[in-house]
């Protein structure tokens, strides 16, 4: 029986596992997502030298990675929608995502504001924090726009992927800044691998989010 205290190393793992399989098996690659991957897998990798986050040098290099990785994700999905039918007919629900997606964060910004870091270096810490949160919320509304719009089973494996990847993060945040409870840590690996797993399968899927010519590096 696998003791929960490895669940977090083996969890850095899943990731990069995805990748090779990814690589290995899909004929028609997307760059911009081989680029998500890429950068989640080298910065898990390199998180799983110091998983108890004692070195900085190590928490600015790996959530620099994780955030450029949600940018290249975020990047997918905003090529893919369509803004101009986006606006005619869904004008009303984005003018309401946006509106919840400033509360969310004013209410993340709070949490970490008032965290005591144990750092010399709190204002770029805390200016790391907000910028991978702000992604993560843009992420979250793109992909529900992108659903929207859509409707097909792709972009919805592919908004529940980034469903699952931002509650992962908001758990592993009351985790760190409000109740240190592993069963908040081991949720939130859970819902990790699980979006993973998600975002590969929605690239196994014919339909392409996009109209792009066959061959594409672009491809999605």
């Amino acid at each position: 029986m696998i003791e929960l205290s490895v669940l977090p190393r083996v969890e850095l793992l899943f990731v990069p596992l995805i990748t090779i399989i990814y690589l290995l098996v899909s004929k028609n690659k997307s760059l911009l997502f081989v680029l998500f991957l890429v950068s989640y897998s080298v910065a898990d990798i390199l998180h799983l030298s110091d998983t108890n986050n004692d070195s900085t040098t190590l928490y600015f290099v790996c959530n620099s990675l994780y955030l450029l990785s949600n940018v290249f994700l975020l990047a997918i999905i905003i090529r893919a929608i369509d803004f101009k039918r986006l606006y005619k007919n869904f004008l009303l629900q984005i003018i309401v995502l946006f509106i919840l997606d400033a509360y969310l964060f004013i209410v993340l910004y709070g949490l970490i504001e008032e965290f005591m870091f144990a750092t010399d270096y709190v204002v770029w810490v805390k200016t790391m924090e907000y910028a991978y949160n702000f992604v993560l919320l843009l992420l979250l509304s793109f992909s529900f726009l992108l659903f929207l719009e859509k409707s097909n089973s792709k972009s919805l494996f592919l908004f529940l992927g980034c469903i699952g990847i931002i509650f992962s993060e908001i758990l592993l945040i009351g985790y760190y800044f409000v109740l240190e409870l592993d069963t908040l840590k081991y949720l939130a690996i859970a819902l990790n691998v699980i979006s993973f797993s998600l975002l590969f399968i929605q690239t196994r899927f014919k339909t392409s989010l996009r109209a792009n010519k066959k061959g594409s590096l672009f491809t999605s």
